[in-house]
């Protein structure tokens, strides 16, 4: 499943296209004043709040109380969608596909506004942040290196691995790891971030989406052959020290201490003991029926997972009898018919059932309850 720009933009594109090639209609200047709905791909949490990534926009949580999520803010619409977000003290640093960069005051939950933004030459999967600098996996341009110390102004410094596709990156220390499809795992010395080197990698036999480092060890999520644990002590001779074959395909990973947290597409999430990285063993899951477990973070003794079909889902992992699900946050993800009366939108949402949404302000943010079947 090659997720690249030129696929995503057909398949999103063609069902538009199809009608106006047949009806070769006058051009016409159209312009998007706002979006409601879409995949959840992303979550980024600091504090009380969760950040998620819900097609073009991303939404803000508080996650304070993690049984009862509360939406508190939300972005106005991404040129593209969200693909990964990391948030560093007051600001948010949204990868938005063909959008680029994005970056985001959110200073105040409640009203998040973008200050800044990097056109990427590429499509933006994944971001990284350490100080000032901020690593952008940049789809088929590689690895990027980006000053953000005017986050008004983003400016590219430095590059790496530009003729190979980055899904994810990871930077610990003076190195960044990069989660690279077929490519497998590379690795670049960022000491000098105007200057990256390639330093090593490691094809490994699936395809890299997502990467995790923890001391010495790095964890890869490597699409159908699961996750792989990659010995990173010599960087320029990185090897494969273990690998769990999961039964669906690995999308992400992060990890807390000895243990290591698989979201899995299909199947759910995985928690794996990695206190032997040449020997990784489940501890427990929590399966997600229907559901596209894509992005995994850990706070605490809760993680949060973002579905890519139904949203963001709570996890706590505090309870004796293993991980359970406590809450989500289920957004529109499917739009199949509208009907529009007055200032109100009805949407038919097939598996995600029946919504309602007030348009009388289209230009904010629009609001609207769903009832799922």
């Amino acid at each position: 499943m090659i997720r690249g720009p030129h696929i995503r933009r057909l398949i999103h594109s063609l069902p538009l296209w199809l009608p106006l090639l047949a009806a070769a209609p006058q051009q016409v200047d159209w312009r998007a004043v706002g979006q409601v709905g879409g995949p959840t791909q992303a979550v980024a949490v600091q504090g009380r709040y969760a950040y998620v990534g819900v097609g073009l926009r991303m939404v803000i949580l508080d996650v304070s109380n993690p049984s009862e999520l509360r939406e508190v803010g939300v972005t106005r619409p991404f040129p593209y969608f969200v693909e990964d977000i990391v948030v560093q003290d007051t600001l948010a640093y949204v990868a938005a596909g063909a959008g680029g960069l994005r970056v985001v005051d959110v200073s105040n939950p409640a009203s998040p506004v973008e200050i800044g933004a990097w056109e990427s030459p590429g499509y933006a999967e994944g971001v990284a942040v350490a100080g000032n600098i901020l690593y952008l996996a940049g789809g088929s341009y590689g690895l990027r290196a980006i000053d953000v110390s005017n986050p008004s102004r983003p400016m590219e410094i430095g590059s790496a691995y530009p003729m190979n596709y980055a899904f994810k990156v990871a930077v610990e220390g003076r190195y960044a790891y990069i989660a690279s499809a077929g490519a497998g795992l590379l690795i670049a010395d960022v000491s000098d971030p105007k200057r990256p080197l390639e330093v090593g990698s490691l094809a490994t036999t699936g395809f890299a989406y997502g990467v995790a480092v923890a001391g010495d060890t790095a964890f890869v999520a490597d699409g159908w052959e699961g996750l792989k644990t990659v010995n990173v002590a010599d960087r320029a001779h990185p090897r494969q020290a273990g690998a769990y074959k999961t039964p669906g395909w690995a999308f992400g990973v992060a990890v807390w201490g000895a243990t290591a947290y698989v979201t899995d597409a299909f199947g759910g999430l995985r928690v794996l003991d990695v206190a032997d990285p040449a020997s990784p063993t489940e501890l427990g899951r929590v399966e997600m029926l229907g559901g596209h477990a894509g992005r995994v973070v850990v706070d605490g003794p809760t993680a949060y997972v973002a579905d890519r079909n139904w949203g963001l889902r709570v996890v706590s992992l505090a309870g004796d009898s293993g991980p359970a699900q406590v809450s989500f946050y289920q957004p529109l993800a499917y739009a199949d018919s509208v009907a529009v009366a007055g200032n109100y939108a009805y949407i038919a949402a097939a598996n995600w059932g029946f919504g309602v949404v007030d348009i009388s302000e289209p230009n904010r943010p629009p609001t609207g309850r769903f009832a799922a079947h």
